[in-house]
């Protein structure tokens, strides 16, 4: 059987002119140093899931449990958080997620000796380095390949374009077959090219 993929990090780098950086001094300055301790845990497990955290009711509910907070001291720390820009406040209003440049930035250099990492499209906000071990998927989780396509003017229009080309002619080819054993009833489907939408935003 068949070992699954790890998408988290087993440490992480903390800086230590951390407590230095206006986002954190901010926080500490509403929330103390407990602000800073809750600031601390989202990030282990920010890591332990990979380059982003999850962060509905569920989550928030099980974190405070966790680690013995309450839930609405939690909640303030991270609205600050959002707030100041210590995580992308955008990315967290569409998709209920706790993410930031510095965080993908830390993951991607952590994982470079990985077999296979998987990246979500949607949540990306800085560009992936060009190596073989990184997998875009889309939010969905459907697997778009290991090459990030661009939007526009791209390999990918072209590739939709030359597919709809193809079917064109096999479309053609069939419907002549067809018509010239005058529907055979063989039971041969006709065969469909292969095509799988990529997620926009490369």
């Amino acid at each position: 059987m068949a070992r699954p993929v790890k998408d988290g990090l087993i440490y992480f780098s903390l800086d230590v002119d951390m407590a230095d950086d206006d986002k954190v001094i901010l926080i500490v300055a509403q929330h103390g140093i407990t602000g800073f301790g809750i600031l601390i845990r989202l990030l282990m497990e920010l890591y332990k899931n990979g380059y982003y955290y999850p962060w509905t009711e569920r989550e928030q509910l099980i974190f405070s449990s966790r680690i013995n907070a309450e839930i609405n001291t939690v909640r303030g720390v991270v609205n600050d958080a959002l707030k100041w820009g210590f995580f992308h406040r955008k990315l967290y209003e569409k998709y209920e997620i706790l993410t930031s440049r510095g965080t993908q930035k830390r993951y991607l250099e952590g994982t470079t000796k990985r077999k296979e990492i998987r990246l979500i499209a949607e949540y990306l906000l800085v560009e992936p380095p060009k190596r073989g071990n990184i997998v875009f998927t889309g939010k969905n989780g459907v697997s778009a390949g290991k090459n990030p396509v661009k939007s526009g003017n791209n390999i990918q229009s072209k590739v939709h374009e030359s597919t709809e080309n193809e079917s064109t002619v096999l479309k053609n080819i069939v419907c002549s077959a067809k018509s010239k054993t005058h529907g055979s009833g063989n039971g041969e489907s006709t065969p469909k090219p292969a095509f799988n939408e990529y997620p926009q935003g490369f």
